[in-house]
């Protein structure tokens, strides 16, 4: 499954800072913003956009320009950030993202965690695998999780507590899902001759495989 955890992507006084705009916030019904299948599943409070842009804006670059983020699913495009707020009671049953959203093909969802998983029984992020098995997600305040988004997934029922989390979607630069495995391979690859002693030897090396992924990048790229 093509998942990847990113721990601290906001810092505790980030955090606090955003839970305080939320604890004043307006939030509507989530099923506002659902369709077909979905609307029938989905329970939860979404932010209201129209006191907050400046709140969702920043937390969309935060996540597209994160350079973990960049290595693992090349995005060049992300769709605005939404919070939503699960209390108790409050689920989201299996779904599917859409594939296109505002125009842009949604190549990864995210889930940035904004409270920390004790302060809530529940509210699990189960995500159902290319094999049929399911990987269950409550990760710590300030962590996101990227994931594919064509995966189906739900959100198990709050038992108590409140569950904040913001959602976003993003487009990758990448079409091909075998292409940007093999960018990852070669990057990691990179990375691993980079920390090898310096020599004229090992850095022909480096150019040529920058040469190669450059080359792949130019034949892949394209929306």
């Amino acid at each position: 499954m093509s998942v990847c955890i990113i721990k601290d992507v906001l810092d505790q006084t980030e955090l606090d800072q955003i839970n305080q705009v939320l604890d004043r916030a307006k939030f509507d019904d989530g099923k506002l913003t659902a369709s077909g299948l979905a609307k029938a599943v989905k329970t939860n409070k979404q932010l209201n956009r129209g006191s907050n842009k400046d709140l969702l804006a920043a937390l969309s670059s935060k996540i597209l320009d994160h350079n973990q983020v960049s290595l693992f699913t090349f995005a060049d495009r992300i769709k605005e950030m939404t919070i939503s707020s699960y209390s108790k009671g409050m689920g989201y049953g299996d779904h599917l993202d859409k594939s296109i959203q505002a125009g842009m093909r949604t190549d990864y969802s995210c889930t940035l965690f904004l409270t920390p998983p004790e302060s809530y029984e529940g509210g699990e992020l189960v995500i159902e695998t290319e094999l049929g098995g399911l990987s269950q997600f409550k990760l710590e305040a300030g962590s996101a999780l990227l994931y594919s988004s064509g995966l189906i997934h739900r959100v198990n029922e709050v038992i108590s507590g409140e569950r904040r989390v913001a959602i976003s979607w993003l487009g990758s630069k990448i079409k091909d899902s075998g292409h940007r495995d093999i960018f990852r391979n070669l990057n990691v690859t990179l990375s691993l001759l980079r920390k090898q002693p310096e020599s004229a030897e090992n850095h022909k090396i480096i150019l040529k495989l920058m040469k190669a992924i450059n080359n792949l990048e130019r034949l892949w790229s394209g929306s």
